[in-house]
């Protein structure tokens, strides 16, 4: 089993959920803890979302930061999904399965996560980016 990173354990802050939440009206969050999740319907590491349909979910998705390239690779499966990544062009994962595949917005300032359902002291030390799966953004 690959050892976990401390960036795996950063929650989505309550406000940026509840912002994609108004509009999408998720259905599942697809890599939650119990401790963690931002919805009553969640899949948790015993799950193995990975293993479930998404073909009918509005998935929420805040995967691993060590390795999110499998679920984004789930990720067009769903109705729709929402991924919280760290913005990386440079990365493997990104390439494969961000690249020409998902609409992206760009957070525009560096995000303060959560630790514990409460504020981490500093934001992060990288840009954060919401990728849109099956989802076209009117403007």
């Amino acid at each position: 089993m690959r050892e976990e990173k401390k960036t795996d354990q950063l929650e989505t802050p309550p406000w940026l959920f509840n912002h994609f939440n108004r509009i999408f009206r998720f259905t599942i969050d697809a890599c939650a803890s119990n401790a963690n999740a931002m919805l009553n319907r969640r899949w948790t590491l015993d799950d193995n979302c990975l293993l479930k349909n998404w073909s009918d979910e509005i998935v929420w998705l805040n995967p691993p930061y060590s390795n999110p390239g499998p679920f984004l690779a789930k990720a067009p499966e769903a109705y729709a999904c929402v991924a919280l990544v760290k913005g990386d062009p440079s990365t493997q994962w990104w390439q494969e399965h961000v690249e020409n595949k998902a609409c992206m917005i760009w957070l525009p300032k560096r995000v303060k996560f959560y630790l514990g359902r409460k504020p981490t002291i500093h934001a992060a030390s990288f840009p954060s980016v919401a990728l849109l799966y099956g989802i076209t953004p009117r403007m």
